[in-house]
């Protein structure tokens, strides 16, 4: 604690505060791999507010998820991805937080991990709550609206992760072995039996359906082995693979309204860059949409996203003379690289449709009203998605 009043103190002088106090806010939010902090720097009628971010004090937790390795990977991103993508921008006339640009990242004052104590390692980062930035409710799937917001900052940052590629390889190089550590998190001890079982629960949805079964018991032992190799071939062998935030669902996206009803949003930013690898830019896009949005809006809406997406890059690959690929090999991205999806969808759906846990252990347990009606969501949710997928060629 003391180490880290210490650093805070440093930010507050930085950005001109003298005589100031320090109000830690504690019991804020424990996340999958950082508790965060708040706290207040204050002088007189002036204030910033600032999150804390660090590793919880539960040495075996961290180890069991590989914490360690997600929180470096974080810090690293935010000490040598970010300035380098600011940096080319500005070089290729664009402007701080312009809207043609890519800046949907929450400002780091510090950034910092420490391998042989990791828990004095801490990312102190701007709270984007004070511009009124705020989560979406994670068990309400996105809108049109907020997923096509979200779209085009995703082309912005991919086109821009293009760019630096193929402008600045030299500086892209030490980017290049950023693996998706997520394919690792999911084989662990703890978690390895997730992807079997929920595959399972699938295989039950579809027992009148053999073809798709036969798909399912073929890959659920192995789900995130072949989503691993499937990744890394992008890496090896494609000229469009680029740095992928890794983890784009609602809850890592937080959102800035022009109005009160929340109709028109202004701006975004993406949050928690542990999961940011190289790889697919296809993976990214298919992991949102079948993860955090539901069947009637990629019925309606998925070929004007995708086109969306594709525009906008194109457009951003402009600004540094750069042409965009073909179309062909865009949807070709989409369908090879969808496996991801398919993999994340497998674990996320349950939760986010509050599949009841005890339902694993005992398919014959009681259940309450809302429970049963969570259980029809998730059925209808699981299924539209399977179907579509097997329709796009990811399975």
């Amino acid at each position: 604690m003391e180490d880290l009043t210490k650093i805070v103190e440093k930010i507050a002088i930085e950005n001109g505060f003298k005589n100031f106090e320090l109000r830690f806010e504690f019991g804020s939010d424990l996340g999958f791999v950082g508790l965060l902090k708040k706290c207040r720097i204050i002088e007189q009628n002036r204030e910033l507010s600032v999150f804390c971010k660090f590793l919880p004090q539960d040495e075996e937790q961290n180890k069991k998820l590989n914490s360690f390795l997600l929180f470096e990977r974080e810090v690293f991103i935010y000490n040598e991805l970010f300035p380098e993508f600011i940096k080319l921008q500005l070089e290729n006339g664009f402007k701080i937080d312009d809207s043609d640009g890519f800046w949907s990242f929450p400002k780091c004052y510090y950034a910092n991990y420490d391998k042989n104590n990791p828990n004095k390692s801490v990312i102190i980062m701007e709270d984007l709550t004070k511009k009124n930035f705020e989560v979406k409710d994670k068990f309400i799937p996105s809108d049109f609206q907020h997923t096509s917001k979200l779209f085009i900052e995703l082309a912005k940052l991919h086109g821009l992760s293009l760019a630096l590629k193929i402008k600045k390889p030299e500086i892209f190089d030490k980017f290049k072995n950023l693996k998706n550590s997520m394919c690792f998190v999911m084989t662990t001890d703890s978690m390895k039996n997730i992807a079997p079982r929920n595959c399972q629960l699938i295989c039950e949805l579809f027992k009148d359906n053999q073809k798709v079964v036969k798909k399912l018991d073929k890959i659920k032992n192995c789900i995130w082995e072949k989503v691993a190799e499937t990744l890394e071939a992008a890496t090896k062998t494609e000229q469009f693979s680029v740095i992928c935030h890794g983890d784009v669902w609602i809850n890592n996206v937080l959102y800035n309204y022009s109005d009160k009803d929340k109709q028109i949003i202004k701006d975004i930013k993406l949050v928690d860059w542990q999961i940011t690898y190289h790889g697919s830019l296809g993976s990214e896009l298919v992991y949102y949409l079948y993860c955090c949005v539901d069947k009637c809006v990629r019925k309606k809406y998925q070929n004007e996203l995708f086109e969306l997406y594709y525009l906008r890059m194109k457009q951003m690959l402009s600004r540094f003379g750069l042409e965009m690929m073909s179309y062909e090999d865009f949807e070709r991205q989409l369908q090879v690289y969808g496996i991801y999806a398919f993999a994340m969808a497998n674990f996320a759906i349950p939760l986010l449709c509050k599949y009841p846990e005890k339902l694993f252990d005992d398919k014959n347990a009681i259940l309450s009203d809302e429970e049963k009606n969570f259980v029809v969501d998730y059925e209808k949710r699981m299924k539209d998605i399977i179907l579509e997928m097997i329709d796009m060629k990811i399975l």
